[in-house]
């Protein structure tokens, strides 16, 4: 946004300067919606391809009396 002049309020010993707020009509928003929308594809992307850890491959595999039980290593 940028202020634009638009004229002076009020008597010579009490004057006030008005601007007003405008846009900019550069279509910054649409680059910005692109950005948007790569970052959300990049985002789902890194998730689908995720590599999930496997909840077991830190247990092993002990014999205690003939029979196997798992336990932490």
């Amino acid at each position: 946004m940028k202020l634009d002049y638009v004229g002076r309020l009020g008597s010579r010993d009490n004057r006030e300067c008005v601007y007003q707020f405008v846009l900019p009509d550069d279509e910054r928003d649409l680059i910005f919606q692109r950005w948007l929308n790569r970052d959300e594809a990049s985002q789902l992307a890194n998730a689908q391809n995720a590599v999930l850890p496997n909840p077991f491959q830190d247990w092993g595999q002990v014999r205690v009396g003939g029979v196997a039980r798992l336990e932490t290593i």
